[in-house]
């Protein structure tokens, strides 16, 4: 008598076995091989090379387990028969899966996640360093081309809000039609005081300062003068920093109750001067007024001073007739934009 390996069969010995004993133990064992299924002590695991698949496998509902790998045969076109469905599988250098409804997904592409396939981003970024990156810290989205260099961006219009809840935008967009492409370049950096925002023709932003802000002088009071020779209105002179452009000078009233004049004899003649930086005489008005009041709308521009600090007065000169007064004004200069 001798036992098998791998089923455990129990199998008479030849020429010694006697009958009864011979025929119950070929039935027994072959009533094993009958019932054998290749489990362990029923039958030699099927080895790889025994098997030769020919027609689907299936796996009654259970999962595949143990896998070190699993290698798909490539297809040239993706799946698309009716049966094609759930299931995954290689097309064309690329990964693909079938949903229920046979609708074939491209996962891959080009060597990376086929991001479009899901509505995101898409574009030939496999082959390059280019990423999407948020930084929880700052909450921040930083586009990249490559390490630390930022990428371009070409969209449509786009909104910008505060990081608040439910907040209102504000929306950039170009206009349409545009003729034609052009770039706008901001300035290199934040002007040294208040100024206004010119374009270059080739699309360069810069910020022209605007200059000291309106200056006024104090009131002229009730100044009166017949001097032959040249005389400061007094209070009338101001002080004004610029940045070159022309400055405007005029008189306005004082805004008090009392009445803004020149006031003058019939028949006076004088002149009215606006004198630069104690020297520089840029306007001169000669008046001989046929009444007893002159023009009080006197207006200055000066356009030859330069970039810098500068003093502006108002001067008088009585040529003949009797005195001339100035009565609660005031002298305003300001730089013109």
């Amino acid at each position: 008598m001798s036992v098998t390996p791998y089923m455990n069969l129990t199998l008479p010995t030849v020429s010694v076995t006697t009958g009864p004993e011979y025929a119950t133990e070929n039935n027994t064992a072959f009533t094993a091989v009958d019932a054998h299924n290749h489990t362990l002590g029923k039958g030699l695991p099927i080895p790889s090379d025994g098997i030769s698949l020919n027609s689907a496998l299936t796996f009654n509902g259970f999962d595949g387990t143990d896998f070190r790998s699993t290698r798909f045969e490539d297809q040239g076109s993706p799946l698309g028969l009716s049966t094609d469905v759930s299931c995954l599988y290689s097309a064309v250098g690329e990964l693909y899966y079938n949903d229920g409804n046979g609708t074939q997904i491209q996962l891959t592409a080009g060597g990376a996640l086929n991001a479009a396939s899901i509505g995101g981003i898409g574009g030939d970024y496999g082959s390059s360093t280019a990423t999407v990156f948020y930084t929880s810290g700052t909450t921040t989205y930083t586009f990249w081309q490559d390490t630390d260099e930022a990428g371009l961006m070409d969209c449509g219009a786009v909104t910008i809000r505060d990081t608040g809840a439910s907040a209102n935008g504000i929306t950039l967009e170009a206009p349409n039609p545009l003729s034609a492409d052009y770039t706008i370049t901001l300035p290199t950096g934040l002007p040294s005081a208040a100024g206004f925002l010119t374009m270059s023709t080739t699309g360069d932003l810069s910020v022209t300062i605007i200059g000291q802000s309106v200056v006024k002088s104090s009131s002229t009071g009730t100044f009166s003068t017949s001097s032959g020779a040249p005389v400061d209105v007094t209070n009338a002179t101001v002080n004004i920093t610029t940045t070159g452009r022309p400055v405007r000078i005029m008189l306005q009233p004082d805004g008090t109750a009392s009445q803004a004049a020149i006031n003058a004899s019939a028949g006076n003649v004088f002149y009215i001067t606006m004198v630069r930086d104690a020297s520089v005489t840029f306007a001169s008005w000669y008046f001989q007024p046929y009444a007893a009041t002159a023009p009080s709308a006197i207006d200055f521009i000066d356009d030859g001073a330069s970039a810098g600090f500068h003093n502006y007065k108002l001067q008088v000169q009585v040529i003949s007739g009797g005195a001339i007064q100035f009565n609660y004004m005031k002298l305003v200069a300001y730089e013109v934009l």
